[in-house]
């Protein structure tokens, strides 16, 4: 997956989690590889942000799952916090 195709908001649980597992050891190589797009400040700590976002809402949809909407809201609060953080170049 690249960048282009990124859309957490329509991601499966599952596919949440992988993203979030493979984004905190990533090294810049692998950040360049998903945004395709060279000379990004902080290129390495935005994906693994993106990745902190994935797990985030994957916590979000298993709490709303499970019935538990206070928690979930608090997971989502976090996910809004995440993306507001993210410059205008990792935003979908």
């Amino acid at each position: 997956m690249t960048f282009s195709e990124f859309n957490p908001d329509a991601m499966e649980i599952s596919d949440l989690e992988q993203f979030w597992a493979d984004s905190q050891s990533a090294t810049y190589p692998q950040a360049y590889d998903f945004f395709m797009m060279d000379g990004l400040s902080g290129i390495t700590k935005v994906f693994r942000n993106l990745g902190n976002y994935c797990s985030n809402k994957a916590a979000a949809m298993r709490c709303r799952l499970d019935g538990d909407i206070p928690k979930a809201l608090d997971y989502e609060r976090i996910c809004d916090d995440i993306y507001e953080s993210l410059p205008h170049w990792a935003i979908w």
